[in-house]
């Protein structure tokens, strides 16, 4: 029979460690949070109500818990590993960032979870809300403005021409999912990449600039931040992270006016967006290596 004092008992030296613990947690706008302490699982109302994302959280009393920070990539990761993993697909919008998902292999899914059904998931952001924008590209006389030659590679229209990429960039994708982007017309160079480059989390380098490209990859070093580095060369890609990332000869700057890029350029970014998510979710770095003309994309061992 459970002795109801030592019950009691148990519970009240868990209120009490909860007053000084903090906890992460992904927080859906307007809805609770959730944490485990002692192997009681206590529920807050967030005191920031517009809050939305993983944050690192502080009990205020038994109800309410205050946003202390937003949680870090590794956090995130970290936390994230603790779950198994289930690939889904979204099927249906079914309001705002809120979607009916179905898993992708059901005989997985069915073993480990004894049932196959539709699953509503909210899309938060994931810790990509805080997003920087730096180009300039100063190399061999390009402008860092938009140029006729920009509209067969790149996703601008004809009425951007002469407006500034990064500019354009940020808008667009404000347009597109509401998400603000800090847009940089600077040149990145060794001088000013500590200070372009400062408080990033998760750094993705696209330069087509050797002296870019070997700041960035100093500064990932130097800090110990995750870089992903994505290049072309005619019909050929490479999605590398920074541990064994080689910067290119200042030979192959500047590619882009290769006739078939916007194809390979949509394919590339396509594999590093994947690369960047699976290390999210899994801290594995994969590097992989794409070929337009057998359309093959390739795991690279290094």
């Amino acid at each position: 029979m459970t002795n109801i004092f030592k019950l009691i008992n148990q519970i009240a030296i868990a209120e009490a460690q909860l007053s000084a613990t903090q906890f992460l947690a992904p927080c859906v706008k307007g809805r609770r949070v959730r944490t485990r302490v002692a192997g009681m699982v206590y529920t807050f109302t967030p005191k920031h109500s517009k809050f939305e994302g993983w944050g690192i959280f502080q009990p205020v009393d038994e109800k309410t818990a205050t946003v202390v920070e937003e949680a870090d990539l590794p956090q995130i990761t970290e936390y994230l590993q603790q779950f198994p993993q289930i690939r889904l697909r979204l099927a249906h919008q079914l309001r705002g960032q809120t979607w009916l998902a179905y898993p992708v292999n059901e005989a997985d899914v069915r073993q480990r979870l004894k049932v196959v059904k539709p699953i509503a998931v909210h899309l938060a952001r994931s810790g990509f809300d805080k997003l920087t924008v730096i180009d300039r590209d100063a190399c061999g006389g390009r402008s860092h403005r938009i140029e006729e030659r920009n509209l067969s590679t790149q996703p601008y229209y004809r009425s951007d021409v002469g407006a500034f990429k990064a500019k354009i960039l940020a808008n667009n994708l404000y347009r597109a999912i509401g998400t603000k982007v800090d847009a940089k017309t600077k040149e990145l160079t060794p001088a000013n990449a500590n200070q372009l480059l400062k408080d990033s989390q998760l750094i993705v380098d696209v330069f087509d600039n050797s002296v870019a490209r070997q700041a960035v990859k100093n500064y990932s070093e130097q800090f110990s931040i995750p870089c992903l580095h994505a290049g072309l060369s005619a019909d050929y890609a490479e999605v590398i992270w920074n541990d064994v990332y080689r910067v290119p000869s200042e030979v192959n700057d500047d590619v882009c006016d290769y006739p078939l890029a916007r194809n390979l350029v949509i394919l590339t970014v396509a594999v590093a967006c994947e690369a960047i998510v699976s290390f999210i979710a899994t801290a594995e770095q994969r590097n992989f290596t794409i070929t337009l003309k057998d359309l093959t994309i390739q795991s690279l061992f290094l």
